[in-house]
């Protein structure tokens, strides 16, 4: 079983069940150009959990069907697991990644990982990626900062909605092309 910060518990917890959450369901989770991102940082650990819809970081959202197709889910998925190029930690913080973990309703998990099945999923809708990421961090009081490099490899991505929780407390941001960093109070 997987461990998940009582941090990050509490932390979307009181997110969902704030007042301003409605602004985020009352457009529905699955908004194109939009991801929501959860962020914890619990003594060494960084876990990050990313939510978007498929059309985001592939040209379609279903089931892939062509080898071009699985092809970009190949390309998707190696770039989503060299995570330590899509969150840029400051160097004295010592982050080093640790795990990732990707789904989605739509693609195998043979193709995800890199091997070349996936014909074993049939979906048509409108889907969505989940994807997990930890570091370990060897001095996490460095971490003042993270720059969410994601929009520079998925163009079509143009907004993350991020809630955040660290011992200092909890906060939310907003993230664009344009602003991308992550201010963090340990």
């Amino acid at each position: 079983m997987k461990h998940i910060p009582i941090c990050l518990v509490l932390g979307i917890c009181i997110w969902v069940f704030s007042p301003d959450a409605g602004h985020a369901h009352e457009h529905g989770a699955h908004v194109h150009g939009a991801a929501a991102m959860n962020l914890a940082l619990d003594g060494p650990n960084v876990d990050i959990e990313l939510e978007t819809p498929l059309d985001n970081v592939l040209s379609f959202e279903y089931t892939p069907k062509t080898a071009e197709e699985k092809r970009e889910v190949q390309t998707m998925a190696e770039t989503l697991r060299r995570a330590e190029a899509l969150f840029l930690f400051p160097a004295a913080a010592g982050c080093e990644l640790k795990e990732v973990s990707l789904e989605s309703e739509a693609i195998s998990e043979e193709l995800l990982s890199g091997k070349d099945g996936g014909d074993t999923v049939n979906f048509e809708g409108h889907a969505d990626l989940d994807a997990d990421f930890s570091f370990v961090c060897r001095n996490p009081q460095a971490i003042t900062r993270i720059e969410v490099a994601l929009f520079k490899y998925f163009p079509r991505l143009n907004e993350i909605e991020v809630q955040m929780v660290t011992p200092a407390g909890q906060k939310s941001a907003e993230l664009t092309g344009r602003d991308n960093i992550l201010t963090v109070t340990p």
